[in-house]
């Protein structure tokens, strides 16, 4: 709950403060005020959609059934959020360099294997190695990925940036034997 009014407060703050400047750039002071009006308006409008729209992004479990037959994995709300919060001030390219690194996530986990968002596919027989990596800034750690990789494809599992994140890392313990999944 306090993650989606989060959500919805930067959304508004950083789609008004970008009209602001924007206006308070090309337009004479005598039309800034209604501008100003019309950005705060916009800001508005922006945090009600991200408010509704990260209702249905929130983080589930999988049932034992998925555990059983398989799942698909979706993107979550912090990775959308990333991207629209990096990409905005670096005209997309920000953006698009997270697109393509996404690409060595599931798209799909099942008893045979995981299907990437590139359609390149892991086979749990051809796993050569499963790899916690924990990224450090300063020596802070910020972020844990797991990389599953095969004698071909290296898939990555980030599960803060994946809806069934947790979902995941618990079908490849199953699957897996439990091999250096925590």
């Amino acid at each position: 709950m306090l993650g989606r009014i989060l959500a919805a407060l930067v959304a508004a703050w950083l789609i008004t403060a970008a009209l602001i400047g924007l206006c308070l750039a090309v337009f004479p002071k005598s039309a800034m005020d209604a501008l100003a009006a019309v950005a705060v308006g916009i800001g508005v409008i922006t945090a009600v959609f991200v408010w509704r729209a990260t209702k249905r992004w929130a983080p589930r479990k999988a049932t034992e059934f998925e555990l059983q037959q398989g799942f698909d994995v979706h993107l979550g709300p912090n990775l959308l959020a990333v991207m629209f919060l990096v990409g905005v001030p670096s005209f997309g390219i920000f953006a698009l360099l997270f697109w393509y690194l996404a690409r060595s996530m599931p798209r799909r986990v099942d008893p045979l294997g995981m299907t990437l968002r590139d359609d390149r596919r892991i086979a749990w027989n051809d796993v050569v190695s499963v790899r916690e990596v924990r990224v450090r800034k300063a020596g802070i750690p910020i972020g844990r990925r797991w990389e599953v990789s095969s004698a071909s494809v290296t898939g990555n599992v980030v599960p803060v940036y994946l809806r069934e994140g947790k979902a995941v890392l618990e079908f490849l313990s199953r699957v897996l034997d439990n091999r250096t999944i925590a």
